[in-house]
């Protein structure tokens, strides 16, 4: 189907501007793919250091991409939680009921941590 199609232009000028754009995106690309390689490295060399590392890699569905988000998510204190409740309320799980005279409704709590 490629071999059949016919160039949209021949204009050399187009042709050749549109081409190093597409070089200067693939070097971006290459150079982003790059970065994202350090970074995964970086992480998997602090996952191995901390101790709650086998409890998120143990969560159903983590990997270790989202196992070491969880775990920035959480932190290492486990005092900050007192309880189940206090998670959902941080992570924005538990809803917000309000009530005026004889209606009440139900909303989404807005301020909450969008990953959790």
């Amino acid at each position: 189907m490629i071999k059949k199609t016919e160039p949209v232009t021949d204009d050399k000028a187009v042709i050749d501007s549109h081409t190093m754009l597409v070089i200067f995106y693939v070097e971006r690309i290459v150079n982003s793919m790059k970065c994202i390689q350090e970074y995964n490295k970086s992480i998997s060399e602090l996952m191995e250091k901390l101790p709650d590392v086998p409890i998120f890699n143990s969560l159903p569905g983590a990997g270790a991409a989202f196992s070491s988000r969880l775990l920035a998510a959480f932190g290492e204190q486990r005092d900050r939680f007192k309880s189940a409740k206090e998670v959902q309320q941080y992570a924005g799980i538990t809803p917000v009921t309000e009530r005026s005279g004889q209606k009440y409704w139900v909303q989404w709590r807005w301020q909450c941590s969008t990953f959790l």
